[in-house]
């Protein structure tokens, strides 16, 4: 079964949508977790093996049409989190895999966070452990999103 709604395509969740596939799985309105893998697949939404491991523990009878559709909506923000985060990343870097100190401050003040100047200084200078005002790309791009996925 292909995915219903293709990587990188902004849609809206139906509920119309998540009935129509949860039923093709569901028994008695559980649907048991060695089944939940199709279902995601649907909508384009992949757990992880340690994901996977904590529904089938915590879901031993299976997992009513709501929670699944808590699961897809929870990857979705991930996801485009991640997407945004990369896009802005990707402005950012002058092409040497780095940017500077300024850039960062400005980014962080333009996500809308209410930060202190001390705690951006903070951030920063974690973030240029050689203290050269360059921070690598890459490095701060899985900060932010490690952050975010980890405190959402």
């Amino acid at each position: 079964m292909g995915d219903i709604f293709p990587p990188g395509k902004q849609v809206e969740l139906h509920d119309k949508d998540i009935t129509h596939i949860f039923s093709l799985f569901a028994k008695d309105g559980l649907l048991k977790c060695a089944d939940l893998g199709y279902v995601l697949k649907a909508f384009n939404v992949h757990l992880t093996h340690e994901e996977y491991d904590v529904y089938k523990r915590d879901h031993e009878t299976g997992l009513s049409q709501e929670e699944v559709k808590r699961i897809i909506e929870t990857k979705w923000k991930e996801t485009n989190y991640i997407e945004m985060v990369k896009e802005a990343f990707s402005q950012l870097e002058d092409g040497t895999g780095y940017f500077g100190i300024a850039e960062l401050r400005h980014y962080i003040r333009s996500l809308g966070e209410k930060l202190t100047d001390d705690e951006v200084d903070q951030m920063i200078e974690f973030a240029d452990e050689d203290k050269d005002e360059k921070i690598k790309c890459a490095y701060c791009f899985l900060v932010f999103i490690h952050n975010h996925i980890q405190f959402a």
